[in-house]
Formats: structure tokens, C-alpha cells, sequence
């Protein structure tokens, strides 16, 4: 909870003060410290006081440096990517999502299935500090490409220029409500509540404010989603260890069973990125976005309606874990069309200047989700499975206020679109699309090992950063 709902601080720091290069190269120094803390203070002995080992100081104060910076990388490196392709590419930008999505859970696969080894014949010491090397190798591989990316400039403090026109926008409706009561206000109708701000803002920030407020009026379901989506690294977990965990004459831990999250998605990214979407496409009905997100909080609900069959059966006897497969599948397919499709929306459907802390409020969403679980759970006290059956029907109740507000959301144009936006580009490109495609390679490459490495971008991760 505490690395989402630090997104917004590198969001802030990445549109307003540093720039996302920057950004994404000071938190990554930052993640790395907090990284290497825990690995060292891991090493039995190290945290020795007089005869007591006081493991506490060293996993506080490394998982505090991992939570801000994996948090303040999160909301820029996606974006980052993003601003790698140009004007004619704009079409690229649903693909390349896919493809980052892909890299982090590439990453996730590999650190879920092979921390539990590693703790267990190795040692937590080497556990945290594999990771560690790791995030050092991705910020020098970052660090090479300096010259060759596209670096937009940080726009100024966005955040108060936006409370200002919200605050001359909410004070110019109350004055005109007013004014149909009073003959000493004079009336003055606006279209929209924030015409009052076009006074002393111009029209271009009013509408890049519009249009996000726009996208942050979609998120208002979202926490439900991620409610539902990160129990699977918790609440299927304990599920999972009362099951019967043999596969093939071999026992898996009951923590290595989240590994097939990431792994489905590795088959499935391909899969609806080339084969369902392009298929509906040539069928004359393409999924737009907010179609895709919507269908996918189906699939979510419908993936705890089938945890709950199996909690349901599993307290009456034994059962394998293979009965656990089919939510993981149903899940997966929910994951790839909110969370993947969300990337893409936080991105293409914000102003240029607010694109990481529009995703940094994506990420706080996440948070949010999480706060609702432990609300949820500490109030009701429901047996398993109908806690199960309860957030499959909130999650439906989300999905219909998501079809309310997606039902008058108005897509807007790309900012890619726009020339002006790329004028600062490498000098020896001058923006050719093959080149453009080495710079976004280089880049997704560095930055989604610097997002799989501890966690993955769109909501699950190992217990370092979310804790």
C-alpha cells in the first residue's frame, strides 16, 4: 500500500520539477539502497545488539527506501516508454503496453518462482540481494541510454496551477447558483463549470485539466477491481495451503503457486494483443478501451465465483490444487483487459503535461483497493467462501458504475499526434521510426526490469514492495 500510494510524489517530481528521465534515475538509486538494506541486514549477526538479533530496524528502514522508490518509479516508467514513439506511431502505443506488461511479469515469473528456493536452500540475505544486483545492472543499462532518448521537459507545478482553476470553477458555479436567488448577483451562465477559469488560465490548460479529470472520473471503479485482483497474492494463497499441493510426485510451496499468474499472462498478452483484438478488428467490431476494461471486471467476478466454489467444497475435504487453475485462468484474462488497457488509457487519454501523476493515480488506486480489502475483512468476518461470493458481487456492482461513467466518456485525440510535442528528439534520429524503435526497445528494456524486479506494474506483487 505504502509504494502505491507513493506514486503520486514520482508523478509530481516527474511532470513538475525533474522530468521522468531523471526521476526514474535518482528513485532507482533510491530502490537499489533500499534493496541492498535488506539484503545486508539479512546477514545473520548484522543486526546484533549486545546478545538480541533486531532483525526490525533493518526491515523497516529497507522496506520504507523499496516502498518510495518502487513508488516513484512505477508512474513514470510506463510513461517514459510511451514518450519514446512519435507522431506517426501513436497506433504502436496499445502493442507496446502489452509488451511492457509482458517484460514486468517475465521478471515477476522468474523472482515468484525462484525467491522460495533461493530463501530456503541459500538465505533471506541472498534473496534480497540477487534482486539488489539486479536493480543496479537495469539503472546502468538506463543510464547508457541517456543520449538517446526522448526526454520532454517537466512542465512547471501542475498540481496547483489544477487546484486553481478547480477552486475559480467551483467558486464561478456557486455564484451562479446563487444568482437565480438573488437580484444583487449578476447571472452569468457558463457550458461547463470550468469556464470561470478561462479568465485567468488559458483555454489549453483548461481543457488538458478537462480531460483529466475526464480519465480520473473512470478510475472510480477501478479500486474494486484491484480489491478482487490482489487477493489472488494473498487469500488464494491460504487457500492454496490447505490444498493438496502435488504435481507430478512434486510438492509445490504454497507461495510459489502465485508464479502461474505471471506465467498466464506471458501466453496471454500474445495472445489477445495479435490474436482476440486483431481478430475482432478484421470482424468489423474492435474493443475500444473502456469495452475491454469493462468486459475484464466480468472475468474478475466471475474468478471469485469460482474461488468460492472451490473454498466451498474444500471445507467439506481435500481437494487439489489443480481445481485452483481455473480462477487463476479467468483471472488472468480480467488482469490483461483492466490493468494492461488502463496502462493505456492513464496514458494516451491524459494531457501531455499531467501523464506520470495521471498514472500515479492509477497506482493510487491500488492502494485504495487494498485498504478496501482489510476494511472489508476486518468488519465482516465472513466465513471464506462467502467472502469470496461478496467481492464477486462488488465487483459487479463496479462494473455497472463503470458502464454509467464509460457510457459518457468522450475519447479524446492522442497527444502524440501533435508535432509540437517531439521537438526535442536525439539529434542523430530526427525522430525515424527504426530508430524510434531501438530507443523504446532500450528503454523497456532497463525500465521493466527496474519495475519486475520486486513487483509487478499493474497491482500484484512479492510481499518487499507492497509491504
Amino acid at each position: 500500500m505504502a509504494a502505491y500510494s507513493s506514486s503520486l510524489l514520482g508523478g509530481y517530481l516527474s511532470d513538475s520539477i525533474l522530468g521522468k528521465y531523471k526521476t526514474i534515475l535518482y528513485v532507482s538509486l533510491i530502490y537499489v539502497l533500499g534493496s541492498t538494506v535488506l539484503a545486508v541486514t539479512a546477514i545473520p549477526g548484522v543486526t546484533t545488539v549486545g546478545d538480541q538479533e533486531t532483525h526490525w530496524w533493518g526491515v523497516a528502514v529497507g522496506l520504507g527506501l523499496v516502498a518510495l522508490g518502487t513508488g516513484g518509479i512505477k508512474p513514470v516508467v510506463s510513461t517514459f516508454v510511451g514518450d519514446q514513439f512519435g507522431p506517426s506511431q501513436a497506433h504502436l502505443l496499445p502493442t507496446i503496453f502489452h509488451m511492457f506488461y509482458f517484460c514486468i511479469n517475465l521478471g515477476a515469473f522468474a523472482s515468484m518462482l525462484m525467491n522460495p528456493i533461493i530463501r530456503t536452500q541459500l538465505s533471506y540475505s541472498v534473496a534480497f540481494g540477487l534482486p539488489a544486483f539486479l536493480l543496479l545492472v537495469a539503472t546502468l543499462i538506463f543510464f547508457l541510454g541517456r543520449n538517446k532518448y526522448s526526454m520532454r521537459p517537466p512542465t512547471g507545478s501542475v498540481v496547483y496551477t489544477s487546484l486553481d482553476m478547480i477552486r475559480l470553477g467551483i467558486a464561478g458555479r456557486c455564484r451562479t447558483f446563487l444568482s437565480r436567488f438573488s437580484n444583487s448577483v449578476a447571472y452569468h451562465p457558463t457550458a461547463t463549470w470550468l469556464d470561470p477559469a478561462l479568465k485567468k488560465y488559458p483555454k489549453q490548460m483548461v481543457d488538458d485539466l478537462r480531460a483529466a479529470l475526464s480519465v480520473l472520473t473512470v478510475f472510480i471503479p477501478i479500486p474494486l477491481f484491484w480489491a478482487l485482483y490482489d487477493q489472488s497474492a494473498s487469500r488464494w494463497i491460504f487457500q492454496a495451503r490447505n490444498m493438496d499441493r502435488h504435481i507430478w510426485g512434486y510438492e509445490l510451496e504454497s507461495d510459489q503457486i502465485p508464479a502461474i499468474s505471471p506465467l498466464l499472462v506471458l501466453l496471454f498478452v500474445p495472445l489477445f494483443d495479435r490474436g482476440i483484438y486483431k481478430l475482432l478488428a478484421k470482424c468489423g467490431c474492435p474493443p475500444r478501451p473502456l469495452q475491454r476494461m469493462a468486459i475484464g471486471m466480468v472475468f474478475t467476478a466471475v474468478s471469485f465465483g469460482c474461488a468460492a466454489v472451490v473454498q466451498f467444497y474444500l471445507d467439506q475435504g481435500p481437494l487439489s490444487i489443480v481445481w485452483q487453475l481455473p480462477q487463476w485462468v479467468i483471472l488472468c484474462c480480467g488482469e490483461i483487459m483492466v490493468s494492461v488497457t488502463g496502462l493505456e488509457m492513464a496514458y494516451t487519454q491524459s494531457p501531455k503535461s499531467m501523464k506520470s501523476l495521471i498514472m500515479a493515480m492509477w497506482l493510487l488506486t491500488v492502494a485504495i483497493g487494498n485498504f478496501l480489502v482489510v476494511l472489508v475483512v476486518e468488519l465482516a468476518k465472513l466465513p471464506q467462501w462467502q467472502e469470496f461470493v461478496f467481492f464477486s458481487g462488488l465487483m459487479m456492482v463496479g462494473f455497472f458504475l463503470f458502464l454509467l461513467i464509460a457510457w459518457r466518456y468522450e475519447y479524446r485525440l492522442e497527444e502524440n499526434d501533435k508535432d509540437d510535442d517531439y521537438k526535442d528528439q536525439p539529434k542523430n534520429s530526427e525522430f525515424d521510426p527504426l530508430v524510434a524503435k531501438d530507443i523504446g526497445a532500450s528503454s523497456l528494456l532497463s525500465s521493466s526490469v527496474l519495475s519486475s524486479s520486486s513487483t509487478r506494474d499493474g497491482g500484484n506483487g512479492d510481499g518487499e514492495s507492497d509491504a
